[in-house]
């Protein structure tokens, strides 16, 4: 039997945590290489992209930068500087040498999280975990064509839901 798993990919508004655009895909799709397609499909100047390790290639800090966007995206620990001097090129090693500066230890992976306002991101994990909780995590459609409707229908009422208000969390 063919594996039948797929992948889905998001782009959340971080005020509303709307869904602004979803894309399914094979398993093996790898998340980097559908960054640039993926921001060519939306309108307008982008703001900040996040984005985890897997984003650390020359395609993403181009795709995000010729947006007009910010990439905010951890450097490896093992980064080394890319040869130019391209905006993208200047961002990125910008990046690495903060990382360096903070520290390559997951203490200063945190610390640059924090002052780059990368928590932010975790909006994504929330946005998948109330997708998981409201549908499964299963597709009944047995075609791509239909997963990827099935999916769209989903994220749609998500979107609706989100807009009638979502709980607000405060330290106590």
């Amino acid at each position: 039997q063919k594996d039948k798993w797929k992948k889905i990919h998001v782009a959340i508004d971080p005020e509303t945590q709307e869904l602004i655009l979803t894309d399914v895909t094979d398993k093996d799709k790898h998340d980097s290489a559908m960054l640039p397609p993926f921001l060519s499909r939306l309108r307008g100047r982008l703001g900040r992209v996040f984005g985890d390790g897997a984003y650390d290639t020359r395609a993403c800090y181009k795709a995000i930068m010729e947006r007009g966007g910010q990439p905010l995206i951890p450097p490896r620990k093992t980064a080394r500087l890319w040869q130019g001097s391209d905006p993208w090129v200047l961002w990125r090693n910008r990046a690495v040498a903060e990382r360096r500066g903070l520290g390559l230890d997951a203490e200063g992976l945190s610390l640059w999280k924090k002052l780059r306002g990368y928590g932010i991101r975790s909006l994504v994990e929330t946005f998948f975990s109330r997708f998981k909780r409201t549908f499964g995590d299963r597709a009944y459609s047995k075609s791509n064509q239909g997963i990827s409707m099935e999916v769209s229908l989903k994220c749609e009422i998500l979107n609706r839901l989100a807009r009638l208000g979502l709980p607000e969390s405060v330290p106590v």
